[in-house]
């Protein structure tokens, strides 16, 4: 499954930025992560994985804001 970063209407790519601004140790475990879905995702799902936020988790709760963004995101992308 092939991946794609978002890109705001400017062209920036806020979560390449923020992997880029990460330590090499920890892109690494991230894109393993992102390895792991791509290889384990069922046939038949959706032909593309679009990057849509990143953030590091630091409670077992994942805050609101951080998904409130990323559901803005995805409806840009979604939307016609």
């Amino acid at each position: 499954m092939p991946i794609v970063f978002y890109r705001t209407s400017g062209g920036d790519e806020p979560v390449r930025d923020w992997l880029l601004s990460l330590t090499a140790d920890v892109r690494k475990e991230i894109g393993g992560d992102i390895r792991n879905v791509q290889d384990g995702w069922p046939m038949g799902k959706p032909e593309t994985m679009v990057l849509l936020h990143g953030f590091q988790k630091k409670t077992q709760k994942t805050p609101a804001a951080e998904i409130k963004l990323a559901r803005r995101r995805q409806k840009e992308v979604t939307s016609p």
